[in-house]
Formats: C-alpha cells, sequence, structure tokens
C-alpha cells in the first residue's frame, strides 16, 4: 500500500517508463451522491502497486486543518467537530494535489491507460483526484470489437484470453477498512497485474480486424468531463422535455435544480436522499407559495426541508420571477413506428444480429435498438449519406453500410433453414 509523497513520486517514474501501463480503482458509494474513492490500482507489465488515496486524502485534509462530513481519514486526531468542514471541490482539489504525481502520469498522453470497464473509474479519478486518464484503452470495448461479447466481466475475458482465472466474491467489499486486510490488497492487485498482458492479446486481435484506432475513440468517450459535472441547467433541460412541467414552471425548475445539485455535493448524498426529479417536477408545476402547501409534498427530505422551507420557497418565487428563464424548445416526438414499420425493424435487428456474427463484432457498435426506426424511414440512397445522417457511425459503415443498404432496398432477404436464419440475395 503506498502512502507516502517519496513513495508514489518513486511509482510515478516506474509508470513514466513503460508504454502501456494498467489502471483500476476500488470505492464505495451506497450512501454517498460521488462515489468514495479508496485505492488506486496501477500495473506495468512487470509491477503493480496499490495507492491508498485515503491515506493521501486523510493527510491533506489534515494538514489544512480541515474534516470530511464522510470521516477524517488519517488526520491529526482532532474531532471533526472542531475542525472545519470544506466544500467538495476543495476536497478533491487538496486530494488531486496530493496525487499530483499519479495525475501527472494519467495525463499523460504518450502514455496508454489500460481499463475494463473504464467509465466508473475515470469518473472516480475525476470526482475523487480531480484527475482524467487520458489515451485511455478499455478491454470491455475491445471485446466488443473482436466478437468477444457486449459487456463482458473481467474474469470472463481474462478466461477466455488468457485462460486465466481471476479470483471473485468482493463485490461488497468495505474497502474503507484500514489496515487492509493482506487478502483483499492481493485481491485488488490481481485486477490490474496482467490487463496490460490483455489488452496486448486484444490489440493483437484489433490489428487483424483493423478496428485499433476505433477502440481508441469509443474508450476515450469516457474521458470527458462533462459526462460526471453534469450542469443543473442539462438537468433541468431534460426534465422540461419530459412534458411534465409547463413554459410558465421552467424558471421554478431550474432554480430548485440549481439548488439540488448544490446540496447533494455539498452533503455528499444520493439526489434521492433530497428530492426525486419527479419531486422537483411536481413543485415547479404546482408552485407551492407556503409552508403547510410545501409540507404537503411527498419525497422531499423532511429535515431539508424543516432547515431550509422558506429557501425553497424563495426558490419557487425567484423562478416565477425570473423573466430570463427561457424553456428549451420542446424536442420533437419521434411517431410510433406502425404495424409495417415495426416489421421492418424486427426484420433489421434480424439480419444486424446475422452481420455482427459474421464481422465478429457486437451490436452496438453497429446500430443501436434505438436507431432501428430511424433507419428504416431514412432516405439516405447511398453509404456517405448514412453517415452524414447519423443513421450509421463512420466505422460501422466502413463494414456494414453496402449490407445495409442492399437490406433497405429489398435486395436482401432472410431465409429459415433448420434452426439457422440465411441470409439471401433477391
Amino acid at each position: 500500500m503506498i502512502s507516502r509523497r517519496d513513495e508514489l513520486e518513486a511509482v510515478a517514474r516506474e509508470l513514466e517508463a513503460a508504454d502501456w501501463i494498467a489502471v483500476d480503482t476500488e470505492f464505495i458509494r451506497e450512501t454517498s451522491f460521488f462515489p468514495d474513492l479508496q485505492i488506486v490500482q496501477v500495473a506495468t507489465r512487470e509491477k503493480a502497486w496499490l495507492v491508498d488515496v485515503q491515506a493521501f486524502r486523510g493527510d491533506a485534509l489534515a494538514a489544512a486543518g480541515a474534516g470530511e462530513s464522510r470521516g477524517e481519514g488519517r488526520g491529526d486526531g482532532r474531532s471533526g467537530a472542531s475542525r472545519k468542514r470544506l466544500h467538495y471541490l476543495e476536497v478533491r482539489r487538496l486530494t488531486g494535489q496530493a496525487l499530483e504525481p499519479l495525475a501527472r502520469v494519467f495525463e499523460n498522453p504518450k502514455i496508454v491507460k489500460v481499463f475494463h470497464a473504464a467509465q466508473g473509474d475515470q469518473e472516480c479519478l475525476y470526482t475523487g483526484a480531480a484527475t482524467i486518464a487520458k489515451n485511455s484503452f478499455d478491454t470491455a470495448v475491445a471485446a466488443s470489437l473482436v466478437g468477444l461479447g457486449d459487456g463482458i466481466g473481467l474474469a470472463s475475458l481474462m478466461s477466455q484470453v488468457l485462460q486465466f482465472n481471476l479470483p471473485k466474491g468482493h463485490a461488497r467489499t468495505n474497502w474503507a477498512q484500514r489496515p487492509l486486510p493482506q487478502q483483499l490488497q492481493d485481491y485488488a492487485l490481481q485486477d490490474v497485474e496482467r490487463l496490460v498482458e490483455l489488452a496486448d492479446r486484444l490489440t493483437e486481435r484489433l490489428k487483424e480486424m483493423n478496428r485499433v484506432e476505433w477502440c481508441f475513440e469509443l474508450s476515450a468517450k469516457w474521458e470527458d468531463k462533462g459526462l460526471y459535472d453534469p450542469r443543473p441547467e442539462e438537468l433541468a433541460d431534460s426534465l422540461f422535455r419530459s412534458g411534465r412541467v409547463g413554459p410558465d414552471g421552467y424558471g421554478v425548475l431550474l432554480e430548485l435544480a440549481k439548488w439540488r445539485e448544490e446540496r447533494v455535493r455539498e452533503l455528499n448524498v444520493p439526489r434521492k436522499w433530497l428530492a426525486e426529479d419527479s419531486v422537483l417536477m411536481d413543485l415547479a408545476r404546482v408552485k407551492p407559495r407556503d409552508m403547510d402547501h410545501l409540507r404537503s409534498f411527498r419525497g422531499l427530505n423532511r429535515g431539508e426541508l424543516n432547515r431550509h422551507g422558506e429557501l425553497i420557497l424563495d426558490l419557487v418565487k425567484r423562478g416565477l420571477d425570473s423573466g430570463a428563464a427561457r424553456p428549451p424548445a420542446r424536442r420533437r416526438r419521434t411517431e410510433p413506428p406502425n404495424g409495417n414499420e415495426a416489421r421492418a425493424v424486427d426484420l433489421l435487428k434480424a439480419y444486424v444480429a446475422i452481420l455482427a456474427d459474421e464481422k465478429r463484432i457486437a451490436v452496438k457498435n453497429l446500430l443501436p435498438s434505438a436507431q432501428m426506426l430511424a433507419l428504416v424511414r431514412t432516405e439516405a440512397k447511398t453509404v456517405d449519406e448514412l453517415i452524414k445522417d447519423e443513421a450509421l457511425s463512420r466505422e460501422a459503415a466502413k463494414l456494414v453500410g453496402e449490407e445495409i443498404l442492399e437490406f433497405l432496398r429489398g435486395r436482401v432477404a432472410l431465409s429459415l433453414e433448420g434452426d439457422r436464419v440465411k441470409v439471401v440475395k433477391v
């Protein structure tokens, strides 16, 4: 367990000398808004380490004379009541500073960072340590591009590709306990010890299929910080487009969304502990004017209501008085498919599944289910037009664009022979 700055600097130097490194995280999230990052595992092809984030965070907060609402970590022994509380942004900044040698490695674009199912890990790194790993390679994405399945677990992937049995059974582990038992340290290390080797083997298959760049492109999706720090304006717009709130309630909805997003971050609790989305929309629709009316709403946290009820009423009034809060345009509702279209979508799904098997790739990388109806309705005549209309991604169009067009033109039929579906040229 790496818990001192000099140790971390030494690890960073070894990582910086590597071309590919493996990264994983262990965290707790059941009762918090942010994932509570506890450990970061890193590895080269030869060595692996555990970085004790809890220790670095505790030391950073102790140096600042601060505490956390969810525990002190390794502090100076003073009670939480006698130490100042810091906003989550300040805690994140201090933790990021303490882990700067590791962040320096993660943000170095010359080093490939290997994850398995990168979204959760990247969120942890950003919200817990103010960094995002650049130039990432997601082995789950790679597996979906070489015909090993969609959403495959790391243990299954290790078994298929490396014939290595990764131990299971620690999904509910309390990673905050210190000292961390050796058994759990060993378990955490095994998640990264052979991850670069796994990436090497998957890259060989990707190269054979000319899909390496595609893998990096899809993996990079999770490098967007905006995914993990959504703006309340975006949330309010999304809720407004549901149609449950009229234009006159949009300003109220926006003020309530801003309040809730700030409070759940300040308290570090799940949104639903304060108020569900549906409660915000009901408040914006009804616009309560007094405490008696406000108390009648179910789903609004009682403690928050008692402490900040008048503030919530002020937010409702501010939202009503705001002339600058213009509601977004309603999205045009997609007309549901008629009978013929529904049958065409079913046929298209079957055909795309056959193409996916032939091309050894997950269906979602060719044509997500949400795009099926749009593709049935498209008037595109060429593959370039399919790409321009965003009916197919550029990479998917290279693989199956012509086949899809032939199917839409009625030049391909599906035939059942025994238990097999076959493609027949018409």
